[in-house]
């Protein structure tokens, strides 16, 4: 597969087999405001940071003082420490494609640069003839690119609106052409980054959602939840009046957690893996029980009540389990554990009479905060329409308790929109490429990639901002 030249952006890497053939011209494009520039200051930064390779940025649109600004400390810091150097060409876009080559091939060698990024050809076809243009990308790729074995990022601006990548010429004689997206998800800024071509490489993953948060980043689909050695869950303190996700970052995307007395639904799309969306919900359980409160919990079509305590009996022990939580079990007859009540799937009324009687117990005289956890694809499944009254029922009783509602509605339930209307909190997971993400309705908030903490033996999740 020959050599490669890192981008510094690992999910990118990862996919196209350790980073880009090295000595290779790659074409970068994108509408204005996709993060050309900065997926080229990264390029650049990480390969004098991380692999000592020098790099040169050939602007011909900013000044060097204007990227320098722009571009944060870090880079600064690369350019104070002769690590990337940044060229204005500015006042040479009048200059001839000849005069230009030289110039560049003259600091290339002078800097023994092996990283090149070339910002922008938009920029520079303002000024040039399209036979001088050609003549610049032939002699570029030619002597900068073959020759020198310099591997270069030549950006491109895609008006908006079109999908055409700038003049056709230099897609020929690109070895790669990416080109980078933005935009919306129920009016929501999402990006998007897709690997049109890379001669030599076969590519893992052609489409990845990215953010600029802190950086270009390229977010990798979810691959499983990957914990080692498990643990004991810690709680996150609930907030005066309000109950925590049990993630810090969920709460301060939701402004502080949950209100008492409020009900939270979890709306999933159909191809996010339930071990995704246990990142979220398996804390809010937890963290009820390890603050001291109740957990009630009428289980998805595909879990039972065994289930739900496989899952939290790795991170709390069994016996506060059994005391704290009370999981609904569909069967008509037969015995059932002691954490574990009746419900009939058939009649309304009686099946509400046990899940008052179940949640009575639950609490005790002392009366703690419950958490009725609902999915609602059983009771849709079960009781049909009929799932509307146990809604109401179960949204009145837990706002009179000051306790939380909280559950999941998959697509397909038949009373999704009384359950959307319902919610106080509403927020919306899906697979955006294959990268889990998470935003709020109820609250509105920006779209946020959730993932495991790497740093906890027991589920909690980071946030970052797709931004």
């Amino acid at each position: 597969m020959g050599e490669s030249t890192p981008t510094g952006v690992e999910a990118l890497d990862e996919s196209i087999g350790g980073g880009f053939p090295k000595g290779s011209l790659i074409i970068l494009a994108g509408n204005p405001g996709t993060g050309k520039t900065m997926f080229s200051a990264e390029f650049l930064q990480e390969g004098w940071l991380r692999w000592g390779e020098r790099g040169l940025y050939v602007s011909f649109s900013e000044s060097a003082a204007s990227l320098t600004a722009a571009l944060g400390p870090k880079f600064g810091k690369c350019c104070e420490e002769g690590g990337v150097r940044i060229l204005d060409f500015v006042p040479m876009r009048g200059e001839g494609a000849s005069a230009m080559v030289e110039a560049i091939v003259g600091e290339v060698a002078s800097h023994g640069a092996k990283r090149l990024v070339v910002d922008s050809l938009s920029a520079l076809t303002q000024s040039m003839e399209p036979n001088g243009l050609r003549t610049f990308l032939q002699a570029v790729f030619g002597r900068v690119v073959r020759q020198m074995g310099c591997t270069t990022l030549l950006t491109v601006e895609v008006p908006l609106g079109s999908e055409r990548v700038g003049f056709g010429m230099e897609e020929f004689v690109a070895d790669g052409l990416i080109l980078l997206r933005r935009g919306d998800i129920e009016g929501r800024t999402f990006r998007e980054l897709e690997i049109i071509k890379l001669r030599g490489r076969r590519i893992k993953r052609p489409r990845m959602a990215f953010t600029l948060e802190g950086g270009f980043r390229a977010i990798p689909p979810f691959a499983g939840d990957r914990v080692g050695e498990r643990g004991t869950f810690e709680p996150v303190p609930d907030p005066k009046g309000g109950f925590s996700t049990g993630n810090e970052g969920l709460d301060a995307m939701l402004g502080g957690g949950f209100r008492e007395g409020s009900f939270a639904l979890l709306e999933l799309s159909a191809d996010l893996p339930r071990e995704a969306y246990n990142l979220i919900r398996i804390p809010m359980w937890l963290n009820f029980i390890a603050n001291g409160n109740r957990l009630l919990a009428i289980p998805n079509t595909s879990a039972s009540a065994k289930t739900y305590r496989s899952f939290m009996m790795e991170f709390i022990g069994e016996e506060e389990f059994d005391k704290n939580a009370r999981i609904a079990e569909m069967v008509r007859e037969g015995p059932l554990e002691p954490y574990a009540f009746r419900l009939s799937g058939r009649n309304t009324s009686a099946d509400w009479r046990a899940i008052l009687r179940a949640l009575r117990r639950l609490k005790g005289r002392d009366g703690r905060k419950c958490a009725v956890y609902v999915g609602w694809d059983a009771i849709d499944r079960f009781y049909g329409q009929e799932g509307r009254k146990l809604l109401a029922l179960l949204f009145s009783k837990v706002k009179y308790n000051g306790d939380l509602l909280l559950g999941i509605v998959k697509p397909g339930t038949s009373f999704i929109e009384d359950l959307r209307r319902s919610a106080d909190y509403h927020m919306k997971l899906v697979a955006l490429n294959g990268a889990p993400c998470i935003y709020g309705v109820k609250p509105r908030t920006g779209i946020y990639h959730f993932e495991r903490d790497s740093s906890k033996n027991y589920p909690k999740c980071l946030f970052t901002e797709i931004v």
